[in-house]
């Protein structure tokens, strides 16, 4: 045991529920995340392709690791009161509960990110594709006054 630092429990027994209200505030971001993982997972049944499997292990190892930091959380709240509750704290305890806070905050930073990600992607992808459309759209339209140009050439020549 060592030197009993209170505050630091106070603050996350204070803070980690306040995290998971921000996790249930962002409800619908997990829920788009998980339902893009059993698509994927249905898809990958379909489709045997290494980028399917790749997308389905991955959704099923970032569902596991969320849950785990849950779960490691609720220890780690567990700990701080309990700590609060004898005014003693191993070393141990003390870096459990800094680890749960620290994960639980990543992951509630995770789905704001993942949202303007999937935006800001999104956004790209759309912008390249009206680009990619406007190029080809003035592509064919040179290409046809070209082929004006051409015919009325040879009806030149003919005369």
């Amino acid at each position: 045991m060592n030197r009993f630092n209170a505050n630091f429990f106070i603050v996350i027994a204070t803070v980690i529920p306040v995290l998971y209200l921000a996790l249930t505030l962002q409800g619908p971001t997990y829920e788009r995340m998980m339902a893009r993982w059993r698509s994927a997972v249905r898809e990958g049944h379909r489709d045997r392709s290494f980028r399917s499997e790749a997308r389905t292990v991955t959704a099923a190892f970032l569902a596991i690791v969320g849950t785990a930091i849950i779960l490691y959380s609720v220890l780690a709240e567990y700990l701080s009161l309990r700590a609060l509750y004898s005014q003693t704290a191993s070393v141990a305890t003390q870096g459990t509960v800094l680890q749960a806070a620290v994960a639980l905050l990543v992951m509630t930073v995770a789905g704001p990110v993942y949202a303007f990600v999937v935006a800001y992607v999104g956004t790209l992808v759309d912008d390249y594709r009206a680009a990619k459309d406007r190029r080809a759209k003035r592509l064919a339209a040179e290409r046809a006054r070209d082929n004006r140009a051409v015919e009325w050439m040879k009806h030149q020549k003919a005369e």
